[in-house]
């Protein structure tokens, strides 16, 4: 999610449901980046090995490492493509394993983006398996210095029981006072399977500063 498809400014302020999630957000270690090109395509790879969860580097609790993969192609001009994969043990001997997959597609003043990703988790001790699952699809339109934007995600944090589907359907308006100054507002519909969760709206509104190298 973070590292591909997006410059300083996103058009939203709200992260799918699925981030941090089905892929762990940080991981200590150590990441090698190498890119090169394959026929008419751009291939951007990363290998890298961490501590796993419930691992900070001060603290390592066990010998377990997390291991993990991801390419991007650049396939055309407008369109990439890739995938993503991502393996540990955590100190209660729980293996997980997370596959995701992602597109953008860009024809000017267009872009689409769409990400599936899937964890398998497997305890130990005979406590039954189950995998966590979350898509979006994300459009946006930009029109001289505003851009206007919608997404629909989707996150169920339990396969084995339909009540854990989560949606959310969101819209956002952004205008570009400056290349570095950018004022958003956004609004949002949640909504669950689960009859004990109340469903609910969100409204936001911001400016956003980059500072550094835009």
């Amino acid at each position: 999610w973070s590292i591909y498809h997006y410059p300083p400014y996103v058009p939203f302020q709200t992260a799918p449901l699925f981030y941090r999630n089905v892929f762990p957000e940080v991981s200590d270690g150590i990441q090698v980046r190498n890119s090169f090109s394959s026929r008419d395509s751009v291939l951007d790879t990363h290998l890298y090995l961490a501590n796993g969860a419930g691992n900070p580097g001060s603290g390592d609790r066990n010998e377990n490492k997390g291991v993990g993969a991801r390419v991007n192609a650049g396939l055309s001009d407008g369109l990439t493509a890739g995938a993503s994969y991502y393996r540990e043990r955590d100190n209660l001997d729980t293996i997980r394993r997370s596959l995701g997959l992602h597109m953008a597609v860009s024809y000017d003043p267009w872009r689409f983006q769409t990400e599936y990703a899937t964890r398998h988790n497997g305890p130990e001790g005979g406590v039954r398996s189950f995998n966590d699952s979350g898509w979006y699809g994300q459009l946006s339109y930009d029109i001289a210095r505003w851009t206007v934007a919608a997404r629909y995600d989707w996150y169920d944090s339990d396969g084995t029981d339909a009540r854990n589907d989560r949606f959310r359907t969101t819209g956002a308006v952004n205008y570009h006072f400056a290349e570095n100054v950018v004022g958003k507002i956004e609004y949002s519909r949640n909504e669950s399977d689960d009859p004990a969760t109340k469903d609910y709206n969100e409204f936001i509104a911001s400016i956003v500063v980059a500072i550094g190298d835009l």
